[in-house]
């Protein structure tokens, strides 16, 4: 049930997920072992009660499976050393949680000594909060200092705040002193603004001196601004120096344009020497290719080298794909070497097949010897419960 891994020159065990079809067949066993390693009480009777409880709450649930996997990932993220990783952790099982608890990621969070680190674990842990409790998000939101990562928290709270008050990310967003962060979180903030104004984020772009993140502040602009203006998100591209954020923009801005026109994203991509850039570039301009004509999507993916950027093109097209045939997606998963990478592409493609198969992501999971890219892996495989 479980493996050895070494993290942070420690010695921890990772727990392995049960494999098969139902997760349910391992409940007398697995599930009750790990049910009973979370509550020990001095009291026999107390503990028994507090055992058939949690019991109760896993296999009445409705789907039962996506609790149990979420009780792995927990388990697996109490075992990460570093406070700021098992914070992160934490955080993207408190998303699929179907109860979004983040009082054991607050708790972590506390831990983190480096402020910056601190604050951004904060930020995630707000966003996620809000989908439970607006109010609490927003008191999480002000304990955190560092300006950029409480604007941008408040931001996501006001998206679902009924009254979508924006007025507190704005006045926070005007003391960042950082131009790519201040750039950066004003263009999250245009998404939802009733107006889009993108003018100060614009500005604040061109302040940026070093020329990589200023292409990536541009690029998010212009992918914001496709949204409602694609001629003039298309203006913002065009003044992209990096191809790799350039064509990542323009394969964006090709989604919300009625010809869905890719021949400027294909020729920025075909410019990149570094090959993960290629292969990424050229999987997003598949996925939007595919929305218009499947059979020039695929022989776009066929150019990708890497398997793990080829197979989640695959699964985008064989969406649109009438037949959604999913044959050359599997044996394109299945040569992904990295067991990280692989799992999460299994997942992928496990959340559009109709049988909804795990077994081969739960397998390649259980090869994940890091505590926390365990339970990330974890986190995806329960997100397909939960869809």
């Amino acid at each position: 049930m479980s493996v050895e891994s070494s993290t942070n020159s420690t010695t921890t065990t990772v727990l392995n997920l049960p494999v098969g079809q139902d997760i349910n067949q391992a409940l007398p066993t697995d599930v009750l072992n790990l049910i009973i390693t979370q509550y020990f009480a001095f009291d026999p009777l107390k503990q028994a009660n507090l055992v058939c409880k949690q019991w109760k709450t896993i296999t009445d649930a409705r789907p039962g499976q996506l609790n149990i996997i979420v009780l792995f990932a927990k388990k697996n993220a109490d075992l990460i050393q570093d406070p700021y990783q098992r914070a992160q952790a934490l955080i993207k099982i408190a998303k699929v949680d179907p109860l979004h608890k983040v009082a054991a990621a607050k708790e972590t969070a506390n831990l983190i000594r480096d402020p910056y680190n601190k604050a951004s674990a904060l930020a995630e842990i707000a966003k996620v909060e809000a989908l439970l409790d607006v109010a609490a998000a927003k008191e999480t939101a002000n304990l955190i200092r560092d300006l950029y990562n409480k604007a941008s928290a408040l931001a996501e709270i006001a998206k679902i705040d009924p009254l979508q008050d924006l007025a507190a990310a704005k006045e926070t967003a005007n003391f960042i002193l950082n131009p790519y962060e201040k750039a950066s979180v004003l263009a999250e903030i245009a998404k939802i603004d009733p107006l889009h104004d993108l003018a100060a984020a614009k500005e604040t772009a061109n302040l940026i001196q070093h020329p990589d993140m200023k292409a990536s502040a541009l690029s998010e602009i212009a992918k914001v601004e496709a949204l409602f203006d694609v001629a003039a998100a298309k203006e913002t591209a065009n003044l992209i120096l990096n191809p790799y954020e350039k064509a990542s923009a323009l394969a964006e801005i090709a989604k919300f344009d009625p010809v869905h026109d890719l021949a400027a994203a294909k020729e920025t991509a075909n410019l990149l020497k570094v090959p993960y850039m290629k292969a990424s570039a050229l999987s997003e301009i598949a996925k939007v290719e595919a929305l218009l004509d499947v059979a020039a999507a695929k022989e776009t993916a066929n150019l990708i080298q890497d398997p793990y950027y080829k197979a989640l093109a695959l699964v985008e097209i064989a969406k649109m794909d009438p037949l959604h045939n999913l044959t050359a997606t599997k044996e394109t998963a299945n040569l992904i070497q990295d067991p990280i990478k692989k799992a999460s592409a299994l997942a992928e493609i496990a959340k559009i097949d109709p049988l909804h198969d795990l077994a081969a992501a739960k397998e390649t999971a259980n090869l994940i010897q890091d505590p926390y890219y365990k339970a990330s892996a974890l986190v995806e495989i329960a997100e397909v419960y939960r869809n």
